[in-house]
C-alpha cells in the first residue's frame, strides 16, 4: 500500500469541479488532476525517463485511489474582471501598422500601445471557485505495492509537483510507502 500525500500550503484549493463553467470548486482534488499535475511536473522538469516509467505504470494502476479528505467550506465564487493577454498582440500590430504609414500621427501612436498596459486591455470576466478545507493535507491511497524500480522515481516526480489545479493552488507533494 502506498499514497501521495499533498498539503495544499495557501490553505485553499483552487480548481473547478464544473469545467469551463468554473462556479463550483472541486474538493477533495480528483485523482485524474493530481496524475495531471505529476504529467505536468515531469514534462516541465526533463521528462526524465525512469519518472516517466514509474508515471506509467501509475496510470496503469486498475484499482482507483481511495482519498482521505476533510471537508470544506466552498468560498463564495464572484466575477472577477480580469486583462485579456492577447490583445497585446493585436495592440503591437496596430503600432507595426501605424509606424510604417506616413500619415500617422504621434497621438494614434501612442493610442494603439496603451494596449500593451495592463490597465487598458480589455477586460475578461472570470470565476476562481475556491475550497477551504478544515485540514489541508490530502491522501491518494493505493492498495498495491511499488515495484522498487519505481520508488525513488515517484518520490523524486511528486516533489517536483507545485500545483494542483489552478496554478496558484500551491502544494507540497509526498510519497508514503507501507511496504
Amino acid at each position: 500500500m502506498f499514497s501521495l500525500g499533498i498539503r495544499y500550503l495557501n490553505g485553499w484549493a483552487m480548481a473547478a469541479s464544473d469545467g469551463s463553467k468554473k462556479e463550483v470548486a472541486e474538493w477533495p482534488p480528483h485523482p485524474g488532476r493530481v496524475f495531471m499535475a505529476l504529467a505536468a511536473a515531469w514534462f516541465e522538469t526533463g521528462q526524465d525517463k525512469q519518472e516517466g516509467e514509474a508515471l506509467r505504470w501509475l496510470e496503469s494502476i486498475s484499482v482507483p485511489p481511495q482519498i482521505a479528505a476533510s471537508g470544506a467550506e466552498l468560498r463564495k465564487t464572484v466575477i472577477s474582471y480580469v486583462p485579456i493577454n492577447d490583445v497585446a498582440l493585436a495592440g503591437k500590430k496596430k503600432i507595426d501598422e501605424l509606424k510604417d504609414n506616413a500619415n500617422t500621427q504621434l497621438d494614434d501612436l501612442k493610442a494603439a500601445g496603451l494596449y500593451l498596459l495592463a490597465e487598458y486591455r480589455l477586460r475578461q470576466p472570470r470565476s476562481f471557485p475556491i475550497a477551504i478545507p478544515h485540514n489541508p493535507v490530502v491522501h491518494l491511497i493505493w492498495p498495491v505495492k511499488i515495484p522498487d524500480l519505481h520508488r525513488l522515481a515517484l518520490i523524486d516526480l511528486s516533489r517536483k509537483v507545485t500545483s494542483v489545479g489552478h496554478s496558484a493552488s500551491l502544494v507540497q507533494m509526498w510519497l508514503e510507502d507501507r511496504r
